[in-house]
């Protein structure tokens, strides 16, 4: 077995169950791309297997969430300015998680409680949200609690914040992420993948096609994982929204994407520090994979990220 593999297959079984994982959210690149650097930056597990007890607590390390913080909070009753700023505060009192909200943070009164015992949260999704606040995250808390199945709703920063939220409510409340998805467009998925089996098969038919055009080609080098591994010499080739990569020009096809729903990393995240970043390399997050490549210099790399910006198309939901 690959080494990569038995390294990430270490780090899902250490995952916490609070964490949120890309299935959950399959629509929303940002769920995906937080959860490859999660994964990929913090490889504290491996000095935990070579007995390095530098790091005492796998789980408080890697995965730590946010204990406190400012965000907006909407409320129901002022029709005026309803979004205002809140200093969020976790506590646990008589021995039950709450999150208090306070007017500024600090005060010691607090404006109100939100209990979290067998409460639900989750990410909203950006396109729904008020345009002025896109990172939105809501707790629902439980029928059986005192605000008997109230709905909350926040707005941070930052996609990575309003993950960070979520995933610190849930370690609080005992929430169990999901692994399935949410928002309901399983067939969109099913499609796309097979779609891109379909696609891997039958490139030379494809390209054989009427029409069919080349948006962009060229020799690539792909890392073996996101951000760590080997590199290897690999071609790759934009034809009609699909990225397609090869052996070799001409040769097989080892992977091919469907770009919709997909973004680029102009950056992406590079654990072996040894081997220095390289001057062409970015990141291409889809909905079914992600990929790590060096183009070879800064000016290949901008042309592939124009190129790619310009193959990638919107996920639809519902229409």
């Amino acid at each position: 077995m690959c080494v990569w593999t038995v390294i990430i297959r270490s780090w899902e079984k250490d995952c916490p169950p609070w964490i949120i994982h890309p299935e959950e959210y399959p629509y929303l690149p940002f769920v995906r791309e937080h959860f490859i650097n999660q994964k990929y930056t913090y490889r504290l597990f491996l000095r935990k297997e070579l007995g390095d007890q530098t790091s005492t607590s796998f789980t408080d390390d890697v995965f730590r969430g946010i204990e406190s913080g400012l965000v907006m909070k909407k409320s129901a009753e002022n029709f005026i300015s309803p979004w205002q700023n809140r200093h969020l505060k976790f506590h646990v009192m008589d021995g039950e998680p709450v999150l208090a909200y306070y007017k500024e943070a600090a005060l010691v009164a607090a404006k109100g409680k939100i209990t979290l015992r067998d409460s639900l949260a989750g990410l909203c999704d950006p396109s729904h949200a008020d345009k002025d606040h896109p990172h939105q995250f809501s707790i629902k808390t439980s029928s059986e609690s005192l605000h008997n199945g109230r709905i909350f709703l926040f707005s941070c920063s930052s996609n990575k914040e309003a993950i960070l939220w979520v995933q610190s409510i849930r370690r609080y409340s005992g929430e169990v992420s999901k692994r399935s998805g949410k928002m309901e467009a399983t067939p969109i998925m099913s499609g796309m993948e097979l779609e891109r089996l379909n696609l891997k098969r039958g490139l030379k038919g494809i390209l054989e096609g009427e029409g069919v055009e080349v948006h962009f080609e060229g020799a690539l080098l792909q890392r073996e994982a996101y951000s760590f591994g080997r590199w290897m010499d690999r071609y790759g080739m934009i034809v009609d929204g699909v990225f397609y990569i090869l052996m070799a020009q001409g040769g097989t096809v080892v992977s091919a994407l469907p770009l919709k729903g997909g973004n680029v990393d102009k950056y992406p995240v590079n654990v072996d520090r040894e081997d220095g970043i390289k001057g062409g390399q970015f990141g291409v997050l889809c909905a079914l994979s992600h990929l790590s490549l060096d183009a070879g210099s800064e000016e290949n790399k901008n042309m592939w990220l124009d190129a790619l910006k310009g193959a990638i198309t919107t996920i639809t939901i519902g229409r």
